[in-house]
């Protein structure tokens, strides 16, 4: 038995010849879905430590080193910013280097980290960086076009588009979407689709992490009444979970990204849910 936290049993199969890279990779995956990046590297080391060539955990390390919608690019001073993007270009040339043996859709995965990371070095000016993030959802498009339908595409896609406007998916004051935003995308509805089957099978695994990123994909691609409920059970699961402790606090940190994509009318769904584990309203946007 697994002294490791309880993280569910979703699984992705990935080209590799070792169980123990295999179960570390999902482990890894499930932290970078969590927002926990700092601990996804890490399981992704443990993989590479079986599989030194395993080119998806060498992507795993590179996607992790990176941005995410609870830390952007603004959000990294500059020797963070310079450390994450030194570790980020070598485990994108190692990530290529062994891909070659890899499926068509990791193949795919791990080009558009090309994208994701296409300076050496942090810009002077971080909104420079910050547009690295429109190269990357484009690269993420195309490849969502050709491998659609696969759960982590799907996922990684809809991250994809969030981060090009973090926190600004929608105008809480009008109930429009933001500006800018990728929130009324022309794949909207085949998206949600598939993040709904992407939701209700990590869910299915018992996972609060599961129910919660299921949850924020599903306000992001224009369904916040499908939120009914998403963060309740996230809450129920983390009070019942072997690792309580972080599973809740996991589950309060993922149910306030979730809330902040609402739009107005909708907010009294996070009002309902807040009163079973008392979780922190969000703050409205003056």
């Amino acid at each position: 038995m697994s002294d490791y936290y309880d993280l569910g049993t979703y699984s992705r199969p990935i080209t590799t010849g070792s169980a123990e890279a295999q179960r570390w990779f999902d482990r890894g995956l499930a932290w970078t879905y969590g927002y926990n990046h700092d601990e996804a590297i890490a399981c992704y080391r443990k993989a590479l430590d079986a599989d030194p060539a395993c080119a998806m955990a060498w992507w795993g390390v590179a996607y992790a080193a990176g941005p995410n919608y609870n830390k952007p690019w603004e959000a990294f001073d500059e020797d963070d910013a310079a450390r994450s993007l030194r570790i980020a270009h070598e485990a994108t040339a190692r990530a290529i280097e062994w891909s070659e043996s890899g499926t068509e859709t990791e193949r795919a995965l791990v080009r558009t980290l090309r994208s994701r990371y296409p300076e050496t070095a942090p810009a002077r000016d971080v909104q420079d960086m910050c547009a690295w993030n429109d190269a990357y959802a484009a690269a993420m498009r195309a490849v969502h076009a050709e491998h659609g339908g696969d759960p982590d595409v799907d996922a990684l896609f809809a991250e994809a588009i969030m981060n090009r406007t973090p926190w600004a998916l929608w105008d809480l004051k009008t109930g429009a979407i933001a500006e800018g935003a990728d929130t009324a995308s022309e794949t909207r509805r085949k998206q949600l689709h598939d993040s709904n089957t992407f939701f209700h099978g990590l869910s299915s695994a018992g996972t609060a992490l599961g129910t919660c990123f299921g949850a924020g994909l599903r306000a992001t691609l224009g369904d916040p009444v499908g939120l009914r409920g998403t963060v309740m059970s996230a809450a129920v699961r983390a009070r019942d979970a072997p690792h309580g402790g972080w599973v809740a606090m996991t589950a309060r940190q993922a149910g306030c990204s979730v809330a902040r994509t609402l739009t107005a009318p909708r907010r009294a769904t996070w009002t309902r849910a807040s009163r079973l584990r008392k979780l922190p309203r969000p703050a409205r946007r003056r």
